[in-house]
């Protein structure tokens, strides 16, 4: 799941360059099952159900088995750009 909030009015003018667009794309573009396991051999290595911190002073458990839940995918908000905006106000 991703989350990108953007302010009223908020824009990047520039363009990306080429190197930019390709660490960008490297970075987000996981298949499902990538990313499930990037994430199982993180909490794997991290190992919070032994760190005292975790345990002790926050009191939490963290379960070392994704969740299941029963979800739909919401439709695709609006967006304007500044083309939109510009060209055809």
């Amino acid at each position: 799941m991703e989350l990108c909030t953007l302010s009223f009015g908020q824009r990047y003018a520039s363009k990306l360059n080429e190197k930019q667009v390709t660490n960008l794309l490297r970075a987000t573009c996981q298949r499902p099952s990538e990313r499930e396991g990037s994430i199982m051999t993180i909490m794997q290595s991290n190992k919070y159900n032994d760190d005292a911190l975790v345990n002790n002073e926050f009191g939490m458990r963290v379960r070392e088995q994704f969740t299941s839940i029963d979800a739909r995918v919401l439709q695709t908000p609006p967006v304007n750009s500044h083309f939109y905006l510009h060209f055809f106000k």
